[in-house]
């Protein structure tokens, strides 16, 4: 550790100013204290980076067996407050089995497939009543709910 003269004494305490990194890692400590401070603030606000979690403008409930077996065939609409499917002037929220569906950035991501809004989809199941279970977003229309079938 270098020591700072101060006359005949040696003192092993320096000023935050006088301290070096090694060279070449000054750059990567920068980058560690940002990811670090920006890890810390997701935390703090609640957003989870484990891929299992439910998007949060997915209507979910939790699956327990089959489902019911009619069929909902409209046009996606994806929004950071809801995912949509309309049928003709009818807007529906499909309530997806927790844990089926992610999000990878504007698109829905669900049985394998990718739907961007304007994308044609068909999900089987049937519509339900706001009551039970379900996990419903703030942003999500009430009136016409649809119950996707596990897959």
């Amino acid at each position: 550790m270098p020591f700072a003269h101060l006359g005949e004494r040696h003192t092993a305490f320096m000023a935050a100013s006088e301290i070096e990194a090694p060279k070449g890692r000054a750059p990567w400590l920068a980058l560690g204290l940002v990811v670090l401070a920006v890890v810390s603030i997701a935390i703090a606000m609640g957003i989870s980076f484990a891929k299992g979690d439910d998007p949060t403008n997915v209507a979910v409930y939790d699956a327990n067996g089959d489902g019911m077996d009619a069929l909902l065939t409209g046009i996606v609409e994806v929004t950071p407050s809801c995912v949509k499917v309309s049928v003709g002037d009818e807007a529906w929220t499909p309530v997806f089995p927790r844990g089926s569906t992610h999000m990878a950035n504007d698109t829905l991501v669900w049985g394998g497939r990718e739907f961007l809004s304007g994308d044609p989809i068909e999900l089987g199941g049937g519509e339900v009543s706001p009551d039970g279970d379900l996990v419903i977003p703030a942003g999500c229309p009430r009136r016409h709910l649809w119950l996707v079938a596990p897959r």
